[in-house]
């Protein structure tokens, strides 16, 4: 809390504890995570002048979300069985204001012995179900189900000069009473230029991808109670790119790509007001779907120094071309800078940069009631992470992120944290 020129409450807190277990047989191994999340914050994004003018100074914008996800693989040792891996996610989110979503996720690896062992199936089942209550919309509850079906079969050829991964997915998607039936591509060629050194590569693929509410609230989540979730169809995926070795110490990878997809989830803050409610002040965000096309260049290098020091980079930009409004909060260029330095067996440490460039935002002026465009500036975020491990069983750890201080706007009129520290114990057990 504490953010200059915020004059509503803005305290956050985010605690969470995770749980694994492992545990090896004859023929197979077994994970399972446990992860019990709780988030709590306030909608504090609204104009000063605006909060002491109308006497909001105790107004009640707190929101808070529970959320719990357990997943568990278990992987068959080679020639044991036709099943390579299997794993199950499952995972279900409540928040204050009753909304709730329950989302199950089934993956299947297939090892098909037809000619040679080059033969795979994958298959991927989804179920989610969700309720919610939006007062902006409506005073009664509103509900939403899909059910995601997915079997994709392909091909591996290996050579030296040439690799190839030959497939493609089969989906069929049943939500909102309506069902629709998609084949996407699922095609990897890899040409080795210089062997060992240098490799081109072609990738073709496409995909449906089931968004949910819990997705959303892990991106962004200052959003309004009960966001309308639509699926995202992502019809073609193309990348074409190099990437190989400089020297023992550098690798690289660049590449061009072009995407088309159909409801892609955006943010946008909310354009409709309602000061009876906590976030309808114009002071939360809603989803809004468009069909955008993307093209992008990213170049990525990383360093292996020394068995101890390793540092990465990668710099990416995006073009938009949106078929109804704008690329609403999705920035031109992202870059990334950061480093790991192993100093001794205990002790470990991580600091990183992250840059996000000027976005495009509406908001509704309260003060107007007039619905203006925004832009964002660029983001730089400085984080670090060193970690303690005291023996075999214990592990101490601090995190420190925005170590610059700055209040900048990641999402519209919602001033970030200042310098925000975490410190957490890990221990691990066996049996």
């Amino acid at each position: 809390g504490g953010i200059e020129e915020v004059a509503l409450k803005d305290s956050y807190s985010n605690s969470d504890l995770e749980l694994g277990f492992g545990q090896s047989f004859s023929k197979s191994e077994l994970g399972v995570a446990l992860d019990v999340n709780h988030k709590g914050l306030n909608w504090y994004g609204v104009n000063s002048e605006y909060v002491q003018d109308n006497n909001l100074q105790n107004q009640d914008v707190s929101q808070s979300y529970f959320d719990v996800g357990v997943n568990a693989d278990l992987n068959f040792n080679k020639n044991s069985s036709v099943l390579d891996k299997s794993s199950i996610v499952f995972n279900t989110i409540l928040d204050k204001f009753n909304t709730s979503e329950l989302h199950i996720k089934l993956n299947n690896d297939f090892n098909v012995s037809l000619y040679d062992d080059n033969f795979k199936i994958l298959s991927e089942i989804e179920v989610l179900s969700g309720s919610y209550l939006n007062e902006l919309i409506s005073l009664d509850e509103a509900s939403y189900n899909a059910f995601n079906f997915q079997v994709n079969p392909y091909y591996v050829i290996s050579g030296d000069l040439v690799s190839a991964r030959l497939g493609a997915k089969i989906n069929t998607l049943s939500s909102s009473s309506k069902s629709k039936f998609f084949v996407y591509p699922d095609i990897k060629v890899s040409l080795n230029i210089v062997e060992g050194y240098l490799t081109s590569y072609l990738d073709v693929n496409g995909d449906m991808n089931l968004n949910t509410f819990s997705s959303y609230i892990n991106l962004n989540p200052f959003l309004t109670p009960g966001v309308i979730v639509e699926h995202t169809h992502n019809p073609i995926d193309v990348k074409i790119g190099l990437s190989g070795i400089i020297s023992s110490v550098f690798n690289f990878d660049f590449y061009a790509g072009y995407k088309i997809e159909h409801d892609k989830f955006l943010f946008s803050s909310l354009t409709t007001s309602n000061t009876d409610l906590p976030y309808g002040f114009s002071n939360a965000f809603s989803v809004v779907y468009d069909n955008i096309n993307t093209i992008n260049l990213t170049g990525a290098l990383k360093a292996n120094v020394t068995d101890e020091f390793s540092g990465y980079t990668e710099i990416s930009y995006s073009s938009f071309e949106v078929e109804n409004e704008e690329a609403w909060n999705l920035p031109n260029l992202k870059f990334t800078l950061g480093g790991h330095y192993k100093y001794n067996e205990k002790w470990n440490f991580d600091l990183g940069t992250i840059f996000i460039g000027s976005r495009k935002d509406q908001f509704r002026d309260l003060n107007s009631s007039t619905l203006k465009t925004e832009d964002l500036q660029a983001v730089i975020d400085l984080n670090t992470k060193i970690t303690y491990k005291y023996n075999s069983n214990w592990q101490f750890f601090l995190r420190g992120d925005n170590l610059l201080g700055k209040n900048y706007e990641l999402w519209t009129n919602t001033p970030y944290q200042g310098v925000q520290v975490l410190t957490g114990v890990v221990y691990e057990f066996g049996f």
